[in-house]
């Protein structure tokens, strides 16, 4: 089932110019933090109107902002399939067998080190109602300078994890757009580090290894126009 959309995952739905008022909603997911504790997320949030600013869309009023981002390039979303090899220039990432991985880069345009992340999702286009059942561990790449992604073996799962993780087990989403839980822990963690500085890159890994995940999920890479996935942020400065 669909989860209850929170107010960044409508801001997420609408156009990077759209505009949404005084919205509040909860989103829950199950989190671990950097120190292995397991909680679930309830992220209350509420937004002022949006305008377009370069890569995302940014929305603020006061000291709460909310950045949207998407895959800028095919070298920023790829796919590990088990035995290592990486595939960047390719249409969908699929994580339905234990040892796929998938990679997302996003460079967040604003967010200065050590902002409060009040929530963070993903928005991902599911490529059909056949392969729309997630069975995921979501972390980050522990670098404030990530790399784009390439064909070397083993690109996505060699790169150093966060100690901070969600996990994501949904069924029957259907097909198109869907978002995820609350990555907040996991943007934390990156956007504290010592290096870290608004404009860089992070990278999200989507592990299937987590449970043997003989559920498929599937979901559109940016090379389909119009269908590149998306991160949303909101944060305190």
């Amino acid at each position: 089932m669909r989860r209850p959309w929170s107010v960044l995952a409508l801001l997420l739905a609408l156009p990077a110019s759209a505009c949404f008022v005084d919205g509040k909603n909860l989103t829950s997911g199950t989190t671990t933090d950097a120190t292995g504790e397991t909680s679930g997320a309830s992220i209350s949030s509420t937004s002022a109107a949006a305008s377009s600013t370069g890569e995302g869309s940014t929305t603020g009023a006061g000291e709460k902002k909310t950045v949207i981002v998407e895959i800028a390039n095919g070298t920023s979303d790829a796919l590990q399939n088990p035995g290592g090899q990486t595939l960047v220039d390719f249409n969908w990432i699929t994580l339905n067998s234990p040892d796929h991985y998938g990679g997302l880069r996003f460079t967040l345009p604003e967010i200065p080190q050590g902002a409060t992340i009040t929530n963070a999702q993903l928005q991902l286009y599911i490529d059909g109602a056949d392969t729309d059942s997630p069975r995921l561990e979501i972390y980050g790449e522990l670098s404030p300078t990530p790399a784009i992604f390439s064909e070397a073996l083993f690109d996505i799962s060699s790169r150093p994890p966060t100690g901070a993780s969600v996990l994501w087990e949904d069924d029957d989403l259907g097909m198109g757009w869907t978002t995820s839980p609350s990555l907040t822990p996991v943007l934390q963690e990156l956007v504290d580090q010592e290096n870290w500085l608004p404009g860089q890159s992070i990278v999200l890994i989507l592990d299937a290894t987590f449970e043997a995940a003989d559920i498929p999920f599937e979901f559109r890479q940016s090379e389909y126009v119009g269908f590149a996935p998306k991160l949303g942020i909101e944060y305190l400065e």
